[in-house]
C-alpha cells in the first residue's frame, strides 16, 4: 500500500500510469482489481467471463468497497450508464 494514494475515496497508484494497475503473483501478471476481488470476494482471477466492475467509474481504482463482480452484460450496462451520465452532465453546462 506504500505506492497507493487516496483520491475521492478511490485507491490509485501514486505514480501516474497509462494502464490499469497490475500485480504479479505466481509468475503471472493480473489486474490489481481482480486480485483485490480474489482476496475479498473469492473471485478466481483466471476466469475471463467474470469482470471486476467499479461503482466509482474509475478504472484505475482498486478500493475493494468500490468493486463488484460482474459479467460482460453487467459491464456493458455499467459503461452505458456512465456514458449517459456524462451526456446528461455536459448538457447542463453552459457553453
Amino acid at each position: 500500500m506504500r505506492n497507493t494514494k487516496i483520491e475521492d475515496e478511490c485507491w490509485v497508484k501514486k505514480q501516474k500510469v497509462k494502464h490499469r494497475p497490475t500485480v504479479k503473483a505466481e509468475g503471472k501478471r493480473y489486474l490489481a482489481t481482480r486480485v483485490v476481488l480474489f482476496v475479498h470476494e473469492g473471485l478466481n482471477p483466471d476466469l475471463r467471463d467474470k469482470y471486476a466492475c467499479h461503482t466509482c467509474d474509475n478504472p484505475y481504482c482498486y478500493n475493494p468497497w468500490h468493486l463488484y463482480i460482474g459479467d460482460a452484460s453487467t459491464n456493458a450496462l455499467d459503461r452505458e450508464d456512465e456514458l449517459l451520465g456524462r451526456v446528461r452532465k455536459s448538457a447542463r453546462l453552459p457553453r
